[in-house]
């Protein structure tokens, strides 16, 4: 019975967040709702025993699959754990496969609001077979949306050899550390921003490619050390040291005490990004659609 119950735990969820899209009274609804619904969804799906992700998840070490993926802000795991009341090993591994699969149609229809992370500690995308059926189910869709460009522009995109990329969205601090063969997960100290014509990240977003990030109590500065650059940031400052040689930038800015520096300052970096910025509609009829906004960071 646990089985099925679930399945329709997730499905009379997603019957909800559909129904509430159909009667809103809104002209449409911007990618903030759309998030603060999939927290609500995922707060009611740990009731039921679905697991959040934690800085300490240790997968399970009995063969089976296992997945991290992302509902609005919230990190969640899919594992074996949910059906060790089943005896049998090989119906507890056929059930986790079956319900990782499953998830595909979600990340190809709710992109951004709904990310797959890691199956398996990898990319998703190195998962041939559950790939083509995230596209299969973006082709499928009512939606209009093309598979090719969901592919190949939308969905973020596995790094070269020897390098690690870190795929963050505007206003979300749960994040994807990506190499060309692994895959995991972790929450920001605050979340990358647009302010102005500026795009901002968290400084210690830095960290996960590799870099040192320090306060510089003597210079009063941050200072990064990254791909052999030394790199020193005053707060509220327009003005960067970089090898000791001074340029200008977008101001320094904090948030949640936490430095936020412009994208722009990359460059100086020897580090490589990519912006996606991507509309689409999810439902033309009730004028709904999704926002994806996400910056992706390359050593």
């Amino acid at each position: 019975m646990r089985i099925i119950s679930r399945s329709l735990i997730i499905g009379y969820l997603a019957f909800v967040l559909l129904a509430s899209m159909l009667t809103t009274t809104e002209a449409s609804w911007t990618s903030k709702a759309v998030d603060q619904k999939f927290e609500q969804a995922a707060r009611e799906l740990h009731l039921k025993d679905i697991n959040k992700w934690t800085p300490d998840y240790e997968p399970p070490n009995d063969g089976t699959e296992w997945m991290i993926y992302r509902m609005g802000n919230t990190l969640m795991v899919e594992d074996s754990r949910a059906w060790r009341h089943y005896e049998d090993h090989a119906v507890i591994s056929g059930i986790t496969s079956s319900q990782i699969t499953g998830y595909r149609a979600e990340v190809g229809l709710m992109y951004p609001s709904y990310d797959i992370i890691s199956i398996n500690g990898k990319p998703w995308r190195l998962d041939e077979e559950r790939a083509r059926l995230i596209k299969e189910a973006v082709a499928s869709s009512s939606t209009g949306k093309n598979p090719e460009t969901y592919m190949n522009k939308v969905y973020p995109k596995l790094p070269p050899d020897g390098k690690t990329t870190i795929n963050m969205h505007l206003g979300l601090t749960a994040t994807s550390i990506w190499t060309a063969n692994s895959a995991d997960a972790t929450y920001l100290e605050t979340s990358p921003q647009r302010i102005g014509h500026v795009l901002y990240f968290p400084a210690n977003a830095l960290l996960l490619l590799g870099a040192k990030v320090c306060w510089n109590d003597e210079v009063q500065a941050i200072q990064i050390f990254i791909n052999g650059h030394d790199v020193q940031l005053k707060i509220e400052d327009d003005i960067a040291t970089v090898n000791g040689i001074k340029t200008r930038i977008p101001k320094v800015l904090t948030n949640n005490g936490r430095a936020l520096i412009p994208l722009d300052l990359l460059k100086h970096m020897d580090c490589s990004y990519e912006w996606t910025e991507h509309d689409f509609s999810y439902s033309s009829q009730y004028g709904y659609w999704h926002t994806v906004e996400r910056l992706s960071i390359t050593n």
